[in-house]
């Protein structure tokens, strides 16, 4: 018996011992399992709190980039006047009164226009200047006129050769002569300029009405100057 315990000592000494460091790996196991565990969780809660950082700071961004939705909620004011373009019409009630120049009554305006609609070799020339110098008047008498005055237009035919004609009647009676165009506009200018009528014609053919007095002109014809509009619009299109 006693040679069996000599026999059974250092085996059971020696499980002892391994038992005692099984326990210690288990313990050093389990403890560094625990602060895997504990660091993996913090490491999460860090990469949480990444991401709600990012997903913030990117609302912020969209919200900071959409456009403001105010000056599509609110329209633009609508003009106190009615408008031509971009410019407010001149006509419209008033209490003007007197006959304050050639042409004027405290009821009317009388105007000339014309164009070369009766010329037998091309009936109905440039008439459509006309047609719109006269819808043009009848909108504005729509609206009062000027200052209350009717605005009258008496629509020439100079049939080309008849410029002169029509001056020579427009002269005496007309407070002026407003968007006419004659192809020979030469030919009446000097009648014009003697009488002194102002005018606003269409366009010019002419030197000497190009460059005669009391006028003012839309669209420039200097005999003594070149547009280049034309040229430099074919070098912009065509290059």
């Amino acid at each position: 018996m006693r040679l069996l315990l000599k026999l059974l000592s250092p085996l059971i000494a020696i499980a002892l011992v391994t038992s005692s460091c099984g326990g210690s790996e288990r313990v050093a196991n389990s403890t560094d399992s625990e602060t895997t565990t504990a660091s993996s969780s913090t490491q999460t809660e860090e990469d949480q709190s990444t991401e709600t950082q990012e997903a913030e700071k990117d609302d912020s961004d969209e919200t900071a980039a959409e456009p403001t939705t105010d000056s599509e909620q609110t329209p633009p004011p609508e003009p106190e006047a009615p408008t031509f373009g971009d410019l407010e019409w001149p006509c419209g009630p008033g209490a003007a009164s007197g006959a304050t120049d050639q042409g004027v009554t405290d009821e009317s305006i009388l105007i000339g226009g014309g164009d070369d609609r009766g010329f037998v070799g091309s009936l109905g020339l440039n008439i459509t200047q006309t047609d719109t110098i006269q819808a043009f008047v009848d909108t504005c008498n729509e609206m009062g006129g000027i200052l209350g005055r009717e605005i009258i237009v008496e629509l020439y035919d100079a049939k080309i050769f008849e410029v002169s004609s029509v001056w020579l009647d427009a002269c005496p009676r007309m407070f002026m002569m407003v968007g006419e165009g004659f192809a020979v506009d030469g030919f009446g200018e000097e009648s014009r300029v003697q009488c002194q009528l102002a005018h606003i014609p269409a366009w010019t053919v002419s030197a000497a009405a190009a460059h005669g007095p009391w006028m003012i002109q839309p669209v420039p014809n200097p005999a003594d100057r070149m547009s280049l509009s034309i040229a430099a619009w074919i070098s912009d299109t065509y290059p």
